[in-house]
């Protein structure tokens, strides 16, 4: 990976073989980014997407093996009991343009991915709310 950094904003690209999930988690702890925005276009395979379903309160996960574009990668940086954690959304495209979406458990950068991330001052924490059975930001 390399990055370059303006002002609050930190400027990834990703290289052919890493990790997206762990290479961006691994870098907002390095640089103590504790509140922020994500977002980020590229190639990747090997997706592995989730949906949560809020009555069983569990994520459905699906494999894509192969090749996909990223139209889209979105997303936030928070804390959960004070490390830093990456939730994060993708947009996947197939060969033939078909699209697929859901919660970023992990691909592997095909070629390149170009992330955005915009650091907030101060700190969104994560707490445990039972009903939903998500660890949500706490903005109170």
């Amino acid at each position: 990976m390399k990055y370059a950094k303006f002002g609050d904003n930190h400027v990834l690209r990703l290289e052919r073989g890493e990790e997206v999930v762990e290479t961006i988690t691994a870098f907002v702890r390095e640089k103590a980014v504790k509140a922020g925005s994500v977002s980020g276009i590229g190639a990747v395979a090997d997706v592995t997407l989730g949906f949560y379903d809020p009555e069983t309160k569990e994520y459905h996960k699906e494999i894509f093996m192969g090749s996909y574009e990223i139209a889209n990668i979105c997303g936030s940086v928070s804390t959960l009991g004070g490390e830093e954690m990456l939730h994060i959304h993708a947009t996947i495209a197939d060969r033939n343009h078909q699209v697929s979406a859901g919660h970023l458990f992990s691909a592997t950068v095909s070629v390149t991915l170009e992330v955005l991330i915009t650091q907030f001052p101060g700190v969104i924490e994560r707490k445990m709310d039972e009903a939903i059975g998500l660890n949500l930001m706490d903005l109170d």
